[in-house]
């Protein structure tokens, strides 16, 4: 029987770390909305999900149209968004001394990622998305609820912890 090992060195600079927190959360959150969206819901398909993205930058029309190439940019996007969260983080993190105190524990991670998670979450809903010319989730509708505790659990701690991976700032 052979044994396969992994071991992963924890990222050592802060462009590692960027860069890792941006991936996990691109990665955590897309797969994410793909089994919400279309494997519970059955609501769209992946690639829709991402063609909805890049609609925001070419329109609904075009990004629906331009098959797996609009897949591609929206897929893009999504990343791209990933990596300007973890890269506003890492710039707060490293202008404000008491985020820096607040996140050297385990348990001021959770609480700042868990706010910074519904952080991401507002700013995704209430700027990014009109912005981009789509739809907001309304406050009354369970998708609102569902992401901004999605967004407090699974996405802000793990940004937090990664970015801050290095408590002897």
């Amino acid at each position: 029987m052979a044994t396969v090992a992994a071991t992963f060195e924890q990222p050592r600079t802060d462009l590692q770390r960027v860069l890792v927190a941006g991936a996990v959360v691109a990665l955590l959150d897309g797969a994410f909305a793909v089994v919400l969206y279309v494997y519970i819901v059955h609501a769209t398909t992946s690639g829709k999900i991402f063609q909805g993205i890049a609609a925001g930058l070419i329109g609904r029309t075009a990004a629906l149209q331009g098959g797996s190439q609009t897949v591609a940019l929206g897929l893009l996007l999504h990343c791209t968004v990933a990596y300007a969260w973890a890269t506003i983080y890492y710039l707060l993190l490293n202008g404000l001394e008491w985020l820096r105190d607040a996140t050297s524990t385990t348990r001021g991670k959770l609480v700042v990622g868990a706010l910074f998670g519904a952080t991401i979450w507002l700013g995704m809903n209430y700027v990014v998305v009109p912005l981009a010319g789509l739809r907001v989730a309304p406050l009354s509708g369970w998708r609102f609820w569902v992401q901004l505790v999605w967004h407090m659990i699974a996405l802000g701690p793990p940004l937090v912890a990664i970015v801050r991976a290095d408590s002897n700032r």
